[in-house]
C-alpha cells in the first residue's frame, strides 16, 4: 500500500462551520496562519499558495482516535490517555533495542490508520457500499510487530 505524504503541501483544519484555523500543518505556518485565525482572513491562499482546507470532521477524528487508543494499549505493559490525541505507553520490559522498537510500532500504526482511513474514504465516495463493522486489534495481534 502507497504511503500518503502529504509533508510538503501547507494544510489548515477549520472549526465548525468552517470559522476559523484549529489545526495547521508546518507548511501553513510558513503562510502565516495563526491558530484560531478566521477562515476568510487567509482564504486568498488556496489560490495564491495552493492552501489546502479542510472541513473538520470530528466523528473521523474520534473513530481514528478509538482506533489509535485500542493499537497503543497492546504496544505496552501499560497505557495513560492524556487527552482525545495524546497517550503515554510504558515500554518497562520492553525485550530488545527500544530505538527498533519505537521505528516498528511507528511503522505498524501508520500501516493500520492508513488502511483504516483509505478504506473510510472509499467507502463514503461511493453511496452504493454498505459500511463495513469496525475491526478491533486486540492486544496480542498489537505485540507482533514487523522485525
Amino acid at each position: 500500500m502507497p504511503v500518503v505524504r502529504m509533508r510538503i503541501i501547507p494544510v489548515v483544519v477549520l472549526s465548525n462551520n468552517d470559522g476559523c484555523a484549529v489545526a495547521r500543518s508546518d507548511e501553513a505556518k510558513s503562510l502565516g496562519v495563526r491558530m484560531g485565525q478566521p477562515f476568510f482572513q487567509f482564504r486568498h491562499l488556496q489560490e495564491d499558495a495552493s492552501l489546502v482546507a479542510l472541513s473538520a470532521n470530528f466523528g473521523l477524528y474520534g473513530d481514528m482516535s478509538d482506533r489509535f487508543m485500542s493499537l497503543a494499549a497492546g504496544l505496552g505493559p501499560e497505557q495513560e490517555v492524556y487527552s482525545i490525541d495524546e497517550t503515554f505507553i510504558s515500554l518497562a520490559g520492553v525485550p530488545g533495542g527500544l530505538f527498533a522498537w519505537s521505528r516498528a510500532v511507528r511503522s505498524r500504526i501508520l500501516q493500520w490508520l492508513q488502511h483504516a482511513l483509505l478504506r473510510r474514504y472509499r467507502l463514503h465516495q461511493d453511496p452504493g457500499q454498505v459500511r463495513q463493522p469496525r475491526r478491533q486489534v486486540g492486544r496480542a495481534q498489537a505485540r507482533q510487530l514487523p522485525r
